[in-house]
């Protein structure tokens, strides 16, 4: 992994704004838990792919990684309409879950 991390290091600094890329290093760093770099390097890449799916999923699930609910809200609008509607729904599956779970971990915790 982190041969892999560097690869993806150097990769994101040659094209920083290569939407295809910055999805996949951003999923492999989520794997990693670094969240924060993969969550910045996906919105600096954000305004030059505005209509890139995988960045966009990258995005969200970042987005909701960081407990950032509106942000995330406002990346499935903006996948709505970049994405074929089969791939979008079956994202809005993955994402409701997620959504679902950290829901039923906050309750736990209050009750």
């Amino acid at each position: 992994p982190a041969d892999a991390l560097k690869a993806y290091e150097k990769a994101l600094q040659l094209a920083p704004a290569q939407g295809d890329l910055v999805a996949e290093a951003a999923r492999f760093m989520r794997t990693q838990k670094l969240i924060k770099p993969a969550y910045e390097a996906v919105r600096r890449a954000l305004p030059y792919n505005q209509a890139n799916p995988a960045l966009l999923k990258s995005y969200v699930f970042l987005c909701v990684d960081q407990s950032l609910f509106a942000y995330a809200e406002e990346g499935m609008v903006q996948l709505q309409v970049a994405a074929a509607p089969a791939d979008y729904q079956a994202f809005a599956v993955a994402y409701q879950q997620k959504i679902t779970a950290i829901e039923n971990v906050r309750n736990a915790f209050v009750q």
